[in-house]
């Protein structure tokens, strides 16, 4: 049988097709195996981010491992080529070179097989030597590597205590939850200036107010956005995480801090608060959870990131609950910013619940140096006094035990340390497991009346 030339430049056609399909989806499924050394140990934990992980400076999936020469990375993944940095967790602390500046991303064509390299890190993004502590001595890292479930990461969480907070054991005090924790004590970590958060309540104490325990969480650098809006920018693609992350503060951070501190644990006494995206995710942490925070400090809210959005949660979730904002926007940040924020305050003003103030700059800007000189007016406003405490409160915000019975804490055991001890006392200790991130998991039973101590040493 004879094949019409048109029929054998449809078959040849056909045979060629198949070939390009069958070599595209084997490239498209070959892993890339790759492993990254680097000759230098260093104080802090360093993690690679790139167009493999979206770019997140503190992936746990790619945290360097400490071995006896230096760091190391294994990783396997189907790209060809990978771009990258190294980071120590956050884009503040990204490499640089010896001279201080940004470097290129790092590019890596890759090949089948085993793909090893050694890089070597010049600098990091803060030079501490530049750029020296600036915090008090009431502040303290509590954690370098709080892990999340809710957010499957890691983040660093700072503590301020106040000056007698270790002076006498009586007191119990309110508890500020507050976003971009790198920004509110320390020049060193801060990308524009800190807030000096700890300097004024050092100096508010002195004066004789009561202060409160401030809880810093670092942002968690290019996931910022997608953490701090519970909704998607359409135009950006970004957002849609805020629900995760308030999930991760009342769900895993406020247990901990809550049954750690001596903490007046009632909504009353509960504040959040932050500026920008910050302050959008706190009016929405407030709405979203007013049995959990009772005052939201809201500077320069970025309202206009998913405003359509934001006007229909409003409507249909009002106030049940009294509540306190402090709003603040200054009018060189644009004029969108006061003119949502006032559009978001008009809303909710027309509850009897709220009690606001409502602040406007005419040469107020959108950095930090703004944010730090106005941070005492919305303290002295929404850190509501324990003095005024009525018996029933004190029942209720005062825990006889700690942690307080019938709950379930999750205790982060820094990479650092090893937990080699823990004690508990009194009760019924439903179960004090450790889980897969190393951390202690302890639930108590409603009925005990015991406390947890853990007892750490620095591994070897």
């Amino acid at each position: 049988m004879k094949t019409s030339h048109r029929e054998s430049d449809h078959f040849f056609l056909r045979l060629i097709c198949t070939l390009f399909s069958l070599s595209l989806s084997v490239s498209l499924f070959s892993q890339f195996n790759v492993q990254i050394n680097l000759d230098t140990t260093f104080s802090k934990d360093v993690y690679l981010a790139g167009n493999i992980n979206n770019w997140n400076p503190s992936d746990s999936n790619f945290r360097f491992t400490i071995k006896e020469n230096g760091l190391y990375l294994e990783f396997s993944t189907n790209k060809k080529e990978i771009e990258f940095k190294l980071t120590q967790g956050s884009w503040e602390r990204v490499e640089k070179n010896m001279h201080g500046t940004d470097i290129a991303n790092r590019t890596l064509h890759l090949k089948e097989g085993l793909n090893s390299l050694h890089l070597k890190v010049e600098k990091w993004g803060v030079d501490d030597s530049k750029f020296p502590l600036t915090r008090t001595a009431q502040v303290s890292i509590l954690s370098d590597s709080f892990f999340s479930q809710s957010l499957n990461t890691y983040r660093r969480i700072w503590i301020y205590l106040p000056e007698d907070y270790n002076k006498d054991s009586s007191n119990f005090y309110p508890v500020w939850y507050m976003h971009d924790g790198q920004n509110l004590f320390d020049n060193s970590t801060s990308y524009s200036g800190e807030w000096q958060v700890d300097e004024l309540i050092d100096k508010l104490t002195e004066q004789g107010n009561h202060g409160a325990i401030i809880v810093g969480i670092d942002n968690g650098g290019t996931e910022r956005l997608n953490e701090y809006s519970p909704w998607v920018n359409e135009k950006y693609k970004m957002g849609g995480k805020g629900d995760l992350y308030i999930d991760y503060i009342v769900d895993e951070l406020k247990p901990f801090i809550d049954s750690t501190y001596r903490t007046l644990r009632c909504r009353q006494y509960t504040t959040i608060g932050g500026s920008s995206m910050g302050g959008l995710i706190s009016l929405y942490a407030l709405l979203s959870h007013q049995e959990v925070f009772g005052n939201a400090l809201i500077f320069s809210p970025a309202f206009w990131f998913v405003k359509s959005q934001l006007d229909s949660f409003i409507l249909h979730n009002p106030l049940e609950l009294p509540s306190k904002i402090h709003f603040l926007a200054g009018k060189l940040e644009g004029p969108d910013v006061v003119k949502d924020m006032e559009s978001v305050r008009s809303q909710l003003a027309e509850s009897d619940l709220l009690e606001y103030d409502y602040v406007v700059r005419e040469l107020g800007e959108h950095n930090e140096r703004f944010w730090a000189s106005e941070f005492e007016m919305a303290f002295q406003f929404l850190n509501n006094d324990p003095d005024q405490l009525t018996m029933v409160e004190k029942d209720t915000c005062m825990p006889k035990t700690m942690p307080c019975p019938g709950t379930r804490v999750v205790y982060p055991i820094s990479k650092n340390l090893l937990p080699i001890d823990y004690e508990i006392t009194g009760g019924k200790i439903l179960n004090n497991n450790f889980n897969s991130s190393g951390q202690l998991i302890v639930e108590w039973d409603k009925n005990s009346t015991e406390f947890l101590l853990i007892i750490n040493k620095e591994r070897k």
